[in-house]
């Protein structure tokens, strides 16, 4: 692949440090405008990055980019389309659409401009558990997103064992994440994860850390239920 690809691609190699600093690390040395990420167990279609471009073309003002993906287990496809909109559009009440379904930002399907990137400040490099999941968050507070319907990739169910195993709470987004001042609609996304996060610790048998997750957000047990109440289907 390096001599493949050497004249259109540049590879580097750095010591293992997370997967929030890997990403940060490729971020800085992208030469061009837009930044894309893609994850050990997505797929591109051949013409991803092209209807992603065509979504840029044909809103220079905007700054984020996503597209519709599929679930697949061993060649059958479980789920065809992931996000429910239907439509080509300029999101508004984004964490509305995220919160129900209607879209979902991720590696594999987003495509960001690289000074918005760089104004966020990438993904935190201390976490490495839905760190995804609170990078996306924080694109999306200040920042208009464009979504296309059609399916750009699949993301592979059969490699979740890359990321079956929990990590600390250290390192675990939605132990340190806070509800100050944000909207309902996040709220319930951040409620959804912190739920996701209990019960995978729960299945591991880390009972010990799932219950300390538990006391630390309890002041918002109530809406951590309704959150899970109104959810139609497990996202994260």
């Amino acid at each position: 692949m390096r001599n493949a690809c050497k004249e259109r691609f540049k590879i580097y190699r750095k010591e293992n440090s997370g997967v929030s600093d890997s990403r940060n690390f490729g971020a800085l040395k992208a030469t061009g405008n837009l930044i894309f990420f893609l994850d050990a167990d997505d797929i591109i279609k051949v013409n991803c990055l092209e209807i992603l471009n065509d979504l840029v073309d044909k809103n220079p003002s905007c700054s984020v980019f996503c597209g519709n993906f599929e679930i697949i287990k061993k060649d059958s496809v479980l789920i065809p389309k992931f996000c429910k909109l239907d439509r080509t559009c300029n999101i508004s009440n984004t964490f509305k659409q995220i919160y129900f379904g209607n879209i979902f930002l991720r590696a594999g399907n987003t495509l960001i401009d690289k000074e918005v990137f760089l104004e966020i400040g990438g993904f935190k490099k201390n976490l490495s558990f839905y760190e995804d999941v609170g990078f996306f968050l924080d694109l999306v507070r200040s920042n208009n997103v464009v979504y296309t319907p059609e399916v750009i990739f699949s993301y592979e169910q059969e490699y979740t064992y890359l990321s079956k195993n929990v990590a600390a709470l250290s390192k675990d987004w939605s132990y340190s994440v806070s509800f100050q001042n944000k909207s309902i609609y996040e709220k319930l996304i951040i409620s959804t994860i912190i739920y996701a996060s209990w019960k995978k610790r729960i299945n591991n048998g880390n009972h010990s850390t799932a219950n300390k997750l538990f006391y630390k957000h309890i002041k918002y047990i109530p809406l951590i239920i309704i959150s899970k109440l109104l959810t139609i289907r497990d996202r994260f």
